[in-house]
């Protein structure tokens, strides 16, 4: 990490970033990796808890318990992290709403500022969706998973966080700021396997293995580093820019801006999706505030965010 830090920064890449955020796993957590990570820069922590109970981190294979967890926060503030954040899911194999808020009221007690909440969504072709299939392992019915999915919301708000994303929930106005310009659609790079960068018109996506890039990489030679065998170059049309901007602005408790996307695509969303949009309207699932030309999702329409992110799908 210490190499890729170094390299960002001599290029150019790393300037007085406004913020730089690292991932760690809270199993692979000690004081002198956090140190080190903290001095290079990094000064926001991301930490996969996933949950505070370990029968429902076993069932998930995670190699961390929720000693561990908490110990890795608490090691990340000793090591300098003022800003840190973690990742829960909601409706894993054995979990129950009583475990869930015992996990909640465990994880917010430690004071840390921002947390972010998924459910559970089960892979195809994954050991789990194995287990889940053979009836081993059972997973909490979709009643159970609404009312967790409704605990998340009443608990974390009284605790004083806002929802600012569907996932994602923040204190004092801590947001993410990296996952922010992703949910604006501004453009962001990315370098290595399976990374994937946006320049505003064109996706480019790294080769998908580690090994099939490094190949790629050494079969270059010498100084001759042609990027373009390295990355897949999508072309995006005009009507899936769009599309990809309306599903990441409605993400946001604050919505998309239509007036941004009249600028950029040259699109009345209003009046482009006026008979898709008026059932959503009717059922109060979205919410047109015309003073700022924002378009954004009801908390009910961010329960079936997904459904309604399919009306600006253009086929």
């Amino acid at each position: 990490i210490a190499k890729l830090v170094n390299a960002l920064k001599r290029y150019g890449f790393w300037q007085q970033p406004c913020e730089a955020t690292i991932e760690v796993n809270p199993g692979t957590a000690d004081l002198a990796k956090l140190q080190t990570l903290h001095s290079l820069g990094f000064d926001r922590i991301s930490f996969g808890v996933q949950s505070l109970q370990d029968d429902e981190l076993r069932a998930i294979g995670r190699i961390h318990n929720a000693q561990q967890a908490l110990e890795a926060l608490a090691l990340a503030r000793k090591a300098g992290f003022a800003r840190i954040s973690a990742d829960l899911i909601y409706g894993l194999p054995s979990q129950t709403l009583t475990s869930l808020q015992d996990t909640l009221e465990r994880l917010t007690d430690t004071g840390i500022e921002h947390i972010s909440v998924y459910g559970l969504i089960v892979e195809d072709g994954t050991p789990l969706a194995s287990l889940v299939d053979k009836g081993r392992i059972t997973l909490p019915d979709e009643d159970t998973a609404a009312d967790m999915y409704e605990l998340v919301q009443s608990f974390l708000r009284e605790r004083g966080f806002e929802r600012y994303e569907i996932s994602n929930y923040a204190k004092n106005g801590q947001y993410s700021r990296h996952n922010t310009v992703y949910w604006q659609y501004h453009p962001y790079m990315a370098f290595g396997a399976a990374a994937c960068g946006f320049d505003g018109q064109r996706r480019r996506t790294g080769l998908s293995t580690v090994k099939e890039y490094i190949g790629q990489l050494q079969s270059f030679g010498g100084d001759d580093l042609r990027t373009s065998a390295l990355y897949n170059v999508e072309e995006l049309s005009c009507a899936e820019l769009l599309e990809e901007f309306m599903f990441m602005g409605l993400r946001r408790s604050e919505g998309a801006s239509l007036a941004e996307a009249r600028e950029r695509f040259g699109v009345d969303v209003l009046q482009r999706f006026a008979s898709e949009l008026a059932p959503l309207f009717e059922q109060k699932l979205i919410a047109y505030d015309a003073s700022t030309q924002r378009l954004r999702l009801t908390e009910r329409g961010m329960e079936v965010g997904n459904q309604i992110f399919e009306v600006f799908v253009i086929t």
